[in-house]
């Protein structure tokens, strides 16, 4: 006999139907006991302790209340309130019918969002016993005729050996990483450090934390209902970054990139519903953060002061080189195009990278040699060699 002390405000509609054909499934007797006292079997609770094979309570508990919501508690658009009631009402009136248990009383919880005290659901017949603690709970179970598989079984519980089963270790860290602050946090610190090996390449450990923080991102998420707009705006993220980084511009890339980061963030975990549009019956994804306010404002501060020191810092780069250049005439010198010139790319020039545009837009397959003509700026107008030997 395994028993379920109980004590939820409720959790995710999927979670819970699994959690009840578990039940429904067991081979063994399961016992649904709402404990302890002020306890509550709330919203899911009420569909677990309803498909149990026994219900019991301790004093001063309550169940029901199981109107569905969003995942912040508040209310869903009609139309979707009323598909997910009248779904969850048919489940519970199946597990009424199936336990013996009062099917209007459990409709109510739905429909009425009506909760029960522990004294008020015995007297509706949606639950076993009241007892004061396991010991007098197990008491009283004995005897009890159940149905197991179309079988009925009656229970022997005079003196039972009692083993308490806790959350592994493992359980409890993918508890722990299943907070959404939490979760994002690892997404922020994830992202800084494969920033920092990026920038500073050659470093290792920045790269192999970072790594490790988003990989337990990941791992997290598996257990929360993750939004794939969010997660689409966090890939765009390091796009923008990416591209703000291969190619340095005026910043907007990555700014751009650091409003994706906390877009997508905001839209990872979050109730995607606009209540005050006319209208409105299927969710929206643009409202509300599972994330607290400060860890938002708190990531976005650390995102925009490295950006914009890396910017600064290669702006400072290129004008210094700038500089540099104009005392230095590279005309006539041989290189090698380290990419396809078509007409602008990149060419190796006294063991430098430069930026290279063709002369008179030729195209200038990679790998082949080239002679410098000009420089413009930080880029050298080049043309394709004849001789494949001079480099």
């Amino acid at each position: 006999m395994i028993i379920i002390t109980l004590d939820t405000p409720g959790g995710a509609y999927d979670s819970t139907r699994k959690i009840v054909e578990d039940i429904l499934a067991s081979k063994v007797p399961i016992v649904s006991y709402v404990y302890p006292s002020g306890a509550q079997a709330a919203s899911a609770g009420t569909f677990i302790l309803s498909a149990s094979h026994i219900a019991a309570m301790a004093p001063t508990t309550n169940m029901g209340a199981a109107t569905p919501v969003t995942l912040q508690g508040e209310d869903l658009p009609d139309t979707l309130k009323s598909k997910a009631s009248q779904d969850a009402a048919a489940l519970l009136r199946e597990l009424g019918k199936a336990r013996k248990r009062n099917i209007e009383a459990l409709e109510a919880t739905i429909f009425d969002s009506k909760a029960y005290s522990s004294t008020e659901s015995i007297e509706n017949n949606l639950i076993d016993f009241i007892a004061d603690d396991v010991p007098e709970l197990i008491k009283s179970i004995n005897g009890m005729e159940i149905t197991i598989d179309s079988q009925s079984t009656k229970l022997k519980s005079i003196n039972p050996k009692i083993e308490t089963s806790k959350m592994t270790l493992q359980e409890n860290f993918l508890n722990f990483l299943a907070d959404p602050n939490i979760l994002f946090v690892l997404l922020i610190l994830g992202a800084l450090l494969i920033f920092v090996e990026f920038i500073f390449t050659g470093l290792i450990v920045p790269g192999i934390a970072g790594a490790i923080f988003l990989v337990l991102a990941f791992l997290g998420s598996t257990n929360l209902p993750v939004n794939f707009i969010g997660i689409g705006f966090l890939i765009l993220a390091a796009v923008l970054m990416y591209v703000e980084f291969s190619a340095p511009g005026i910043g907007i890339a990555a700014f751009g990139s650091i409003s994706s980061f906390l877009i997508g963030g905001i839209l990872l975990f979050g109730n995607h519903n606009i209540p005050f549009l006319p209208g409105a019956v299927e969710p929206s994804p643009f409202l509300n953060s599972h994330i607290n306010i400060w860890i938002l404002i708190s990531s976005g501060i650390l995102l925009v002061i490295p950006t914009t020191w890396t910017i600064w810092d290669i702006k400072r780069a290129q004008k210094s080189k700038k500089h540099l250049v104009r005392n230095i005439d590279l005309s006539g010198e041989t290189g090698v195009a380290k990419t396809i010139l078509d007409p602008r790319g990149t060419v190796l020039v006294q063991s430098e990278l430069w930026s290279a545009e063709t002369d008179n837009n030729q195209t200038i397959e990679k790998d082949s040699n080239i002679i410098v003509s000009d420089v413009d700026g930080l880029t050298l107008k080049v043309f394709k060699s004849d001789n494949d030997d001079i480099i």
